[in-house]
């Protein structure tokens, strides 16, 4: 790229081309669903679609607001909507309660019967925006929204005399979730494009594109490979270590003489690394913060492999950090890591933490929380995801209204343990009203009297004994009070200098509570909760985690805040597009040279090897690159990467299907060769297997409506494989049905529905029932994939696509498909040859049992499964054994209504 404007202007086209074909394909399926005809000159509706809803009065116009000094647009155009949901399923209304949200993008069209003149049938198309729902909750029919117009298209319709095509518009549609962010990043960098943005010099060249590749990463100034600086390099590693042999492991490679500065390994740690080589290793005990009974952090148990040393290592250095994580490397283990050692070592810095999606960053966030390393009131979560992370069992609700609540709960705790500290020590007063009152007692008190019993007891002069020291604390009575027990046991025995270490503690256990109470001061005194969340983000958080969806819609916002970052870590980065890599690095004013160089890390965390961001329109794809993430550009540029390269998910057997997708990924043995891992899994003759799946009552596979394809053979056999492996005592939890097509997903739902009706508590339902795209970061015990298609191989061509669906499962993965589509197809010849080598046809070992699973080397009675027919007589013998009710042994229909299958396809 020639310039920053140049990548933004290029982006921005590529951009607009693919919401625009977005929103088209959107409208076309909409309005075909809803079969619009004429009657006597009347548009009615003879069928019905679950995202695009009829209009039951015809938008009203409700507020138009005077433009601003200088300007012709209106500045604000208010109107009113309706829909009637009545006739509706529950799960339509539902999704439209809870899918439609304030500041949504909705579409208002003018819809009329199919014409010569309007193939589509759409007249007219204007977008608006969300603005509040009108309607009470819960109501049972009518929904009113209260929405914002255009106001710049509004006035080029008053100019030219179209006022009309508002009270036209009879349909209302609505896009999925996950599209309506597209257009907040569309709308951010068009601003981009109006003030282009200012990267910091260590990252703009390689950015545009040019520049020596390894300049910019983080592992540069460390001398490469060799770790062998030019200068003394100095890296906080925190808690990364578990013990020095560990330690010394990790730098085996680089036959670095390590060398610790006590004479023993302690964590947490610094490294140093000399110009020769040399590894000093110095550690950093902290000291006491009072009672060990009060102190509530957890440190790193997991023993990081050499390629996660290095990774986080990397991560703690100034610079660009890119780390490919293939399937079931630890990939989040070491974003967690990292992000807690950046916490540590740099307490004034704030860390970004963005992924793709809501669900991998709860996941992480998750991850971060029960690590306990960070403390709580310094952790945010940001977007719409944080009400399932809050709905968490156990969760300290990280959201913004859900942070300040705390703060505010934690603030009436503090008060009252000030009201406790003041009548331990005889004052009087009402010091637990306000955090300025308790900063009264903290001066004039607390300070006063630990200075008198330090001038007193702990100078080089004094020597008191360890009982006079115990006996002169004068905060012992509030210590013993919050204890529930003496603090100095009179049967303990301590010496002089454990009697010094726990007093200072014990007072540093103070001076950190009333810190804390100058913090939560502000939320005391400012009055909104507006205000409260608002200085929460910009003030006090120190972790904030968004997805990269959010950061482009609330750029401005977070601008005008005035909100200050350091560090930016990203998750999931080969799922993003490139542009949106760059929104992150922008949510900082840039309006002088200053806050340019405020970023001093970048860290991408991805796989470009799994799957790629989605892009929609093929020429935009092929040719535009668009599918190409920044985590992906920077691969092929050929900027440095630490690749990690042991896996700890799957049977060593089950990895050699993708291994050979990834330099030198081998096993964690300690994981993967123990336990469950040793044993066959029961029930299943084969620790992995492709089923090919002839035609079922004379047909393959299906297209109910466009691109949305079935195949009803292979959902009744998965089915059955389901309710055979609940028989014998698998979990449900424990198995996942996957396939490639949103249509065959509706499908199974209908299927896994009609088989198990009657017996619903005893078969449950699997731990999921999703795309190969939406179990990306997922995993299961045993997974059962449907491949779908009978007539060609599809989308699965694409080996990233494959890698992603053969990597979910721990023990046990089953595919079933079409033999002679996908053997012939030549990019997947060497998988599907490794996956035939078990034979073409489902092998069964019914006569075990779960809780009974077989010994390695056992002989074991396998029987093989011809076809679904004789799998569902199978499921009936074994279902008889145990006296189950039985189903209903029609098979479903060969497609289902559309309250189940407009999800839309992921087909190209």
């Amino acid at each position: 790229f020639l310039s920053p404007l140049d990548y933004v202007h290029r982006n921005l086209e590529l951009l607009q081309v693919e919401w625009a074909f977005g929103v088209h394909e959107d409208m076309a399926d909409a309005v075909s669903r809803l079969q619009p005809a004429d009657d006597q000159g009347t548009v009615v509706f003879n069928g019905w679609a679950r995202m695009a809803m009829p209009l039951r009065v015809p938008l009203h116009v409700t507020d138009v607001q005077p433009p601003r000094v200088g300007e012709r647009a209106p500045r604000r155009v208010r109107a009113e909507i309706s829909v009637d949901l009545a006739s509706y399923a529950e799960s339509v209304r539902r999704e439209w309660d809870v899918d439609v949200r304030a500041h949504d993008t909705l579409f208002l069209l003018h819809v009329q019967p199919p014409s010569d003149s309007c193939r589509l049938g759409v007249a007219a198309v204007r977008v608006c925006e969300v603005e509040a729902r009108l309607d009470h909750e819960g109501a049972a029919g009518v929904r009113r929204f209260c929405v914002l117009l255009d106001p710049a298209q509004y006035q080029v319709d008053v100019e030219r005399r179209r006022e009309d095509v508002y009270a036209k518009f009879n349909v209302v549609l609505r896009r999925r979730p996950q599209e309506g962010g597209v257009l907040g990043v569309l709308n951010t960098v068009r601003a981009l494009a109006a003030h282009p943005p200012k990267l910091p010099a260590w990252l703009a060249p390689i950015f545009l594109g040019y520049g020596d590749p390894a300049q910019a990463t983080a592992l540069h100034s460390l001398g490469g490979d060799s770790c062998s600086p030019a200068a003394p390099l100095t890296v906080n590693m925190g808690d990364t270590f578990v013990s020095a042999e560990h330690l010394r492991s990790s730098f085996a490679q680089t036959h670095a003489e390590v060398c610790f500065d006590a004479g023993e390994f302690t964590s947490p740690c610094v490294v140093e690394f000399g110009t020769k080589g040399e590894l000093h290793v110095r550690s950093q005990r902290a000291p006491l913060r009072g009672p060990m009974a009060l102190q509530a952090v957890r440190g790193n148990a997991l023993e990081f492999t050499p390629a996660q040393v290095r990774a986080l290592l990397s991560a703690g250095l100034p610079g660009l950090t890119l780390i490919v994580g293939p399937p079931g490397t630890g990939k989040t283990d070491v974003a967690v890591q990292a992000v807690a050692n950046l916490y540590h070592a740099h307490p004034t810095q704030t860390t970004l933490l963005l992924t793709h999606s809501n669900q991998a960053l709860n996941q992480l966030f998750a991850k971060i929380v029960a690590a306990g390393n960070i403390h709580p009131r310094h952790l945010l979560r940001l977007g719409h995801g944080e009400e399932d992370l809050d709905a968490a069992p156990d969760s300290a609700r990280y959201s913004k209204a859900g942070r300040v609540e705390s703060f505010l709960e934690r603030r009436v705790e503090l008060l009252q343990r000030v009201q406790l500290l003041a009548e331990s020590l005889r004052v009087t007063g009402d010091f637990g009203y306000t955090c300025d009152s308790a900063q009264v007692l903290f001066v004039a008190h607390v300070r006063v009297r630990w200075d008198a019993y330090r001038r007193r007891h702990l100078t080089a002069d004094a020597k008191p004994s360890a009982a006079d020291l115990a006996a002169a604390f004068p905060f012992t009575a509030f210590f013993d009070s919050l204890l529930g027990r003496p603090l100095f046991a009179a049967d303990s025995q301590p010496t002089t200098e454990d009697v010094i270490e726990l007093a200072t503690g014990c007072f540093a256990y103070l001076d950190d509570m009333f810190v804390e109470l100058r913090e939560l001061q502000p939320f005391e005194l400012l009055p909104g909760a507006r205000d409260r969340a608002n200085y929460l983000l910009t003030n006090q958080a120190r972790i904030v985690a968004m997805t990269c969806t959010h950061a482009a819609m609330n750029r401005n916002d977070l601008l005008r805040l005035g909100f200050r970052y350091d560090n930016v870590v990203i998750e999931e980065a080969a799922q993003i597009l490139d542009v949106e890599t760059l929104i992150p690095l922008c949510l900082q004013s840039s309006g002088d040279a200053s806050s340019a160089s405020r970023l001093k890390r970048l860290i991408l965390i991805g796989d470009h090897n799994q799957l790629p961001p989605v892009v929609k329109h093929t020429a935009v794809r092929q040719y535009g690159l668009m599918d190409q993430s920044f985590f992906a550009r920077m691969v092929r540029l050929g900027v440095p990467y630490i690749e990690l390269n042991r896996q700890a998910r799957a049977r060593p057997e089950i990895a050699d299907l993708y291994r050979s997708r990834y330099d030198q990924l081998g096993d964690l043995d300690k994981r993967v060769r123990v336990g469950a891992y040793t044993r066959p899994n029961p029930g299943l003759a084969f620790t992995y297997q492709f089923i090919n799946v002839g035609d079922f009552n004379g047909q393959g596979q299906t297209e109910p409506s466009r691109h949305f394809y079935q195949n009803l053979g292979e959902a009744e056999y998965l089915v059955q494989v389901f309710q055979y492996l609940r028989l014998l005592g698998h979990p449900a939890a424990s198995i996942s049905i996957l396939t490639t097509y949103n249509g065959q997903r509706a499908l199974l739902n209908d299927v896994l529905a009609r088989r198990c009706r009657s017996n619903a508590a005893f078969f449950g339902r699997p731990r999921a029932i999703a795309t190969v795209d939406q179990y990306q970061g997922q995993q299961s015990d045993i997974v059962l994939l449907s491949l779908v298609r009978t007539l060609s191989v599809g989308y699965l061509r694409d080996l990233r696509r494959l890698t992603v669906a053969l990597s979910r499962a721990r023990l046990g993965l089953y595919v079933f498909g079409r033999r002679n589509v996908f053997e012939s197809c030549f990019e997947l010849k060497d998988t599907f040859s490794a996956l035939l080598a078990n034979g073409d046809c489902l092998e069964l070992c019914p006569e075990e049992r779960y809780d009974e699973p077989p010994e390695e080397g056992a002989t074991r009675k396998a029987r093989k499964v011809k076809d679904v027919q004789d799998m569902a007589c199978l499921v009936l013998e074994l279902s008889e054994k145990l006296h189950l009710p039985q189903d209903e042994s029609s098979a479903p229909q060969e497609s289902i209504d559309e309250s189940t299958n407009n999800d839309d396809m992921e087909e190209d």
